[in-house]
């Protein structure tokens, strides 16, 4: 046991998330438009949410969307991730129950 808690002290706990969930919960968060540009006219991201869900083979599902937020650095579906993940602290829990949804 002193090895597991000598080994936290050193390196730390892993983060799961870009920012820290204080962060993401508060400020202004505006939805934008991913930007233009030469190569890309109609840009667009894999979301953040999406691509940690499984479709029925298994396999991780794809899904882009042109908005992002700027403050997080993330790409989010508009509806419905984009509220829900920045206003509950669990979201990842809310995955699952939009899962069987869209």
């Amino acid at each position: 046991m002193n090895l597991v808690q000598s080994l936290l002290q050193t390196y730390g706990e892993k983060k799961h998330l870009q920012h820290p969930v204080a962060d993401r919960l508060t400020g202004r968060h505006l939805a934008s438009h991913i930007e233009a540009t030469e190569k890309k006219k109609m840009p667009a991201r894999v979301c953040i949410v999406c691509s940690k869900k499984f479709d029925d083979k298994g396999q991780r599902v794809r899904k882009e969307s042109r908005f992002e937020c700027k403050q997080c650095n993330v790409a989010l579906c508009i509806v419905p991730f984009y509220e829900r993940y920045h206003t509950v602290q669990d979201f990842w829990d809310l995955l699952f129950y939009y899962s069987s949804q869209y």
